[in-house]
């Protein structure tokens, strides 16, 4: 089983202060995302945040790609404006990937 730490340094190596070009998150990816910064969450204390965050990693299989992306969206807004429990470099990573998110759905 891999651990949290792995999953995250697998996919945000920049987070962990390595430097590496920031790459697309693929649904699969985003849902590891979602998922790891959920318990990161919940760890923390944000346990409200995390349920919020963890739903919307769900919904990768139970609704379309268009309302996935925008459930995850949703979510990871709601952190960036309530969580006080993220690093800096953890928000900046959110930032990258709701930009991410953004830029996807202003090419649809």
């Amino acid at each position: 089983m891999i651990s949290t730490g792995e999953l995250i340094r697998g996919l945000f190596p920049k987070a962990l202060g390595e430097t590496r070009k920031s790459r697309r998150l693929d649904n699969p990816q985003l849902y590891d995302y979602l998922a790891a910064i959920g318990v990161k969450l919940n760890d923390r204390g944000a346990v409200e945040l995390s349920l919020v965050v963890l739903a919307a990693s769900r919904t990768v299989r139970t609704i379309p790609n268009t309302e996935f992306l925008g459930e995850s969206r949703i979510a990871l807004r709601r952190v960036e404006n309530e969580q006080t429990v993220l690093t800096e470099n953890e928000r900046l990573e959110m930032l990258d990937v709701l930009r991410q998110l953004d830029e996807a759905f202003s090419r649809r």
